[in-house]
């Protein structure tokens, strides 16, 4: 990932409830940290850390690329986060963005929006109808983003990162393209047969509590609903940081591998390992997750093999608050203590990973597998 080895598959629709006319651009968004030489820079512990971020941010492979459009142009933007740890913030200079789709498909109705964040292995489509002034210069860029720096923070953190330049010709303006009521149809999945608790954490050196109820009374470990109906499924227990260590879960050499810090990202309380299943499921039955975040940095969640659905969202010090509309994901951000509801059902069996999508959080152990028959 920190040399790019990223790409885009594009899967159409049979119809496209979008109307012709419509500029379609594919956004792969990355970055990179190269020394002077040209060569990418090794990891620092900083990067295990954190999840690396890289001071070039790429376009396509390109820095800063511009596109110049026709005023007053409909542009659907294909976006894709394929960093390793960087989050993005997205505006663009004098402009709404319009969401019509997310890491599964379309969504059913337009959601018009200031500014978008998208996590590492997060997707988003947009649609913008640029400006109908003619030789108009209009920047899409990341705005900072806190998300829990560990350390001293590098200066990039809180820089504008210009994206992508859109320059408007000097030509006749475009007509207003007329978006179809509902884009698509996102059915609400039914009640779940099986409920799981899934705990995010971080643990340092000589702490052993794997932050358990730090910010958040309700943070109790045994929960009765913890992995209900699945023996695998004990929330916090079982603990193997003592025996895995960090990063023991994956085996194949790294540069700088002795720069990884001591400390384990785990889930529930367990860092990754090949030959441990953490759940149990069957294909087909609708299963209801609680992820909560019990650590202090943000972490973009991502589960393989399905997609799910966001219902309901609950900040450190809130109340349960039902999602506004639908979507189908597979890579969703929680922030520190945040819990979210998700629910999915898989249609294939075989085991599937879930895990944290900053790569380095994963490779230090914060992944686990269901087993679906």
């Amino acid at each position: 990932m920190a040399h790019g080895l990223a790409g885009a598959l594009l899967v159409r629709p049979a119809e496209d409830a979008l109307p012709a006319g419509v500029e379609e651009h594919l956004l792969v968004i990355s970055d990179l940290r190269l020394r002077a030489n040209g060569e990418v820079a090794p990891h620092t512990a900083k990067d295990w850390m954190n999840g690396r971020e890289g001071e070039l941010l790429l376009v396509n492979g390109q820095r800063e690329p511009r596109l110049d459009v026709a005023p007053g142009s409909t542009l659907r933007l294909r976006l894709i986060n394929a960093c390793a740890g960087r989050y993005l913030r997205l505006r663009l200079d004098d402009h709404e963005l319009i969401l019509i789709g997310t890491d599964g498909g379309p969504i059913e109705r337009p959601q018009p929006l200031e500014e978008l964040l998208l996590t590492p292995g997060e997707r988003a489509d947009l649609l913008v109808r640029v400006s109908e002034r003619a030789e108009g210069h209009f920047q899409l860029a990341s705005h900072p983003y806190e998300r829990g720096w560990m350390g001293d923070r590098p200066p990039h953190l809180d820089d504008v990162a210009p994206l992508l330049a859109i320059h408007t010709l000097d030509s006749a303006v475009q007509a207003p393209i007329a978006l179809p009521e509902r884009l698509g149809r996102v059915e609400p999945l039914g009640e779940p047969a099986v409920q799981r608790r899934v705990e995010l954490t971080e643990v340092m050196p000589g702490h052993d509590d794997h932050g358990a109820g730090h910010g958040d009374p309700h943070a109790g470990h045994g929960d009765p609903h913890a992995g209900h109906g699945d023996p695998h499924a004990g929330h916090g227990s079982g603990s193997h940081h003592g025996t895995h260590g960090p990063g023991h879960g994956a085996d194949h050499a790294m540069d700088q591998a002795a720069e990884r810090p001591e400390v384990d990202f785990l889930i529930n309380g367990r860092a990754f390992a090949m030959d441990e299943i953490l759940f149990e499921g069957k294909v087909g039955e609708v299963e209801e997750w609680e992820v909560f975040n019990n650590s202090h940095m943000d972490h973009p969640f991502h589960v393989h093999g399905t997609h799910f659905q966001v219902i309901a969202t609950r900040d450190a010090e809130g109340e349960w608050q039902q999602a506004p509309w639908l979507a189908w994901k597979d890579t969703v951000n929680l922030a520190p203590y945040q819990r979210l509801k998700l629910r999915m059902v898989f249609r294939e069996p075989g085991d599937w990973l879930f895990h944290c999508h900053i790569i380095e959080h994963e490779e230090l152990g914060m992944m686990a597998t269901i087993r679906v028959s």
